[in-house]
């Protein structure tokens, strides 16, 4: 599978490369564009059942790939549309451990929560749930959807950033599924060429909003399935393998960041519990400003998100694979082993529990 996709983005890195060096798009290029995606929205389900689509809730396994390292965890999705979504990533990489990473878009609120069962450092203290992240921050820079699972690279910065790459990742989410962005979201579509795949040519468009973020997606020319989605942000590998995997102190308030996202909870856990002095406010500023700039310095790399395994479920045809990628190299492949369309989701879920 993991040759396979690398074959296959080596061929698309190749399109993309030919795209770019193409003229500019004509000036029909926003109404065909507009025309391949109503052909999109088509092939997923006729109108009304769209229409009546207010919420829906997919969960199964996840394989994430750090590396060598290979990490498998239970993902849980839940949005109700037009602006509640919420993302639960739970491992437990050894016996009487579990990590817990949650991320949520609750209309114009922003959380990310991480709750830790691992036994704390001392004799005897194990047991308690630890909680890390504060409000707001789409993960603090290294939450799911600002990561390398359902969300992508980003955050890292301001609030304000951190939460417009949550928002923006969000809308991708919707657009690889439903072909049309979240409700209240302005997308604006041209027509950028044509690529060629393994299995068919795929007409390309380039979604362009919100924050002037730009999603490439392709579309394949028979089925009119959605095939892939492509954007481009900081090279984040580089930020990890630079940092060594430490913690990242001030922007998240002590919240577990990067693509290690549970196991660096679980030793920021460890080391807070052996009494690892708290940042001041002015060192925690001071880290989050050092964050800024050197995020700022890394170079763009493309990402890849490709969708396959399609299935109707309650007369939707969606995808039941996702897999991730930073160039030709896999981050995560989640498999939905269930898909629920219009479950009643209650609006609480959705809302930060208050500390124990």
């Amino acid at each position: 599978m993991r040759i396979l996709i690398q074959s296959l983005l080596l061929i698309i890195v190749a399109s993309l490369t030919a795209l770019g060096q193409q003229p500019a798009a004509s000036g029909d290029s926003s109404a065909r564009a507009k025309e391949i995606i109503k052909q999109a929205r088509a092939a997923i389900g006729d109108e009304a059942k769209l229409s009546s689509l207010k919420s829906l809730s997919a969960s199964g396994s996840s394989r994430r790939v750090f590396g060598e390292r290979e990490v498998q965890t239970e993902v849980e999705l839940d949005v109700v549309i037009p602006d509640k979504v919420r993302r639960s990533t739970t491992t437990s990489p050894f016996p009487g451990a579990e990590f817990q990473q949650i991320e949520v878009i609750n209309g114009e609120q922003v959380w990310s929560d991480f709750i830790s069962s691992a036994p704390m450092g001392g004799g005897g203290g194990g047991g308690d749930n630890v909680r890390f992240g504060g409000g707001g921050g789409g993960g603090g820079g290294g939450g799911g959807f600002n990561r390398v699972g359902i969300g992508g690279p980003g955050g890292g910065g301001d609030e304000a950033s951190r939460q417009m790459a949550t928002r923006t990742e969000f809308t991708r989410l919707m657009l690889g599924l439903l072909a049309a962005p979240p409700a209240g979201v302005q997308v604006e579509y041209s027509y950028v060429g044509e690529a060629k795949a393994p299995d068919g040519i795929a007409d390309v468009i380039e979604a362009k909003g919100p924050g002037d973020s730009k999603t490439r997606l392709f579309i394949d020319r028979n089925t009119h399935r959605i095939l892939m989605l492509s954007f481009r942000a900081k090279d984040m590998r580089q930020m990890m393998r630079g940092r060594g995997g430490q913690p990242g102190g001030g922007a998240g308030g002590g919240q577990p960041r990067g693509q290690g996202g549970q196991g660096q909870g679980q030793g920021q856990a460890q080391g807070q519990g052996a009494g690892q002095p708290q940042l001041t406010p002015e060192e925690r500023e001071k880290r989050r400003q050092e964050m800024q700039e050197a995020i700022a310095k890394l170079p763009d790399v493309d990402y890849f998100w490709r969708f396959g395994d399609y299935k109707s479920e309650g007369g939707l045809n969606l995808p039941h694979l996702i897999t991730k990628s930073t160039g030709d190299q896999m981050n995560e492949e989640w498999q939905i082993s269930k898909l629920k369309i219009n479950p009643n989701i209650k609006p609480d879920r959705f809302e930060k529990k208050e500390k124990k």
